[in-house]
């Protein structure tokens, strides 16, 4: 016996007259599976189809960020990194560590942010990870789409001697559009963390597209600086101090009009 008191029951819906259920099984070695179904006091399940599925798990393909640069200072028994991201998006992270040939030495990953309030500005930091550099491994770790002006790295030392790093290699995980492209030059701009999804007619024939379609890469990306804040031109320009002056001095003058109207009404009522 495999499984046994499974319940089967329909599942609700007004648009189709058939359905797919999915049972799982233990993995075994076992020539066939024979599927019993009590359906005495019932009218038997049209079955139409029956097969089985393997599981299969696919690793996720990266692509190098060329030209990773990093800065390294060492701050009693830890070592500091920084790493530039300069705009990049990096989803991984490896570390080649060229002495001593055995270490194991814990490492945060982190970055940095400020913030304003009430005119003070205040760094915090972020942890992104806590790993472990160890010399029988890759010493490669996932970083989950870090977008960031820097990374920072602390590996505690304690009482041996710093890590001589050899390299730092980033990494970004290729990602795939879909898209039907007639010729010409196309620009791929992304970064807004404002932008929403766009609503294409292209979701309604996904059923249409072909399976097997030409794959193109892209150059590389290039990073593309905000422009600088230009003040706009304005005549009447002034400071918030002058136009509560200036409201003020309305008021009052619409106050002595008004007290004054008052006066001149009473003498010529007498």
């Amino acid at each position: 016996m495999i499984k046994d008191n499974y319940a089967y029951n329909s599942i609700p819906g007004t648009q189709n007259t058939s359905e797919i259920r999915v049972l799982n099984f233990p993995m075994s070695n076992y020539e066939y599976y024979e599927l019993l179904i009590d359906d005495y006091y019932d009218k038997p399940i049209n079955i139409i189809r029956a097969g089985y599925y393997n599981r299969v798990k696919e690793k996720g393909k990266y692509t190098l960020l060329e030209n990773t640069a990093y800065q390294t200072s060492q701050q009693k028994d830890e070592t500091v990194i920084k790493i530039p991201l300069n705009g990049k998006y990096a989803d991984r992270i490896t570390f080649e560590i060229a002495a001593p040939r055995y270490y194991l030495r814990h490492a945060r990953l982190y970055t940095k942010a400020t913030t304003k309030y009430k005119k003070k500005v205040r760094t915090h930091e972020y942890t992104v990870k806590h790993v472990h550099l160890v010399s029988n491994s890759g010493n490669s770790f996932a970083i989950d789409n870090i977008n960031a002006d820097t990374l920072f790295v602390n590996i505690k030392n304690l009482d041996d001697a710093p890590l001589e790093i050899g390299k730092i290699n980033l990494y970004q995980l290729n990602k795939y559009l879909l898209a039907e492209l007639n010729g010409g030059e196309y620009y791929l701009m992304y970064g807004n963390k404002k932008a929403t999804k766009p609503n294409y007619d292209i979701k309604y024939f996904t059923d249409s597209i072909p399976r097997h379609v030409q794959t193109i890469g892209t150059k590389p990306a290039q990073y593309i600086a905000k422009p600088a804040h230009v003040t706009e031109s304005n005549n009447f320009n002034m400071s918030t101090v002058w136009l509560w002056i200036i409201i003020l001095s309305v008021a009052a003058l619409l106050f002595y009009m008004s007290v004054k109207m008052i006066n001149d009404n009473k003498k010529n009522s007498r």
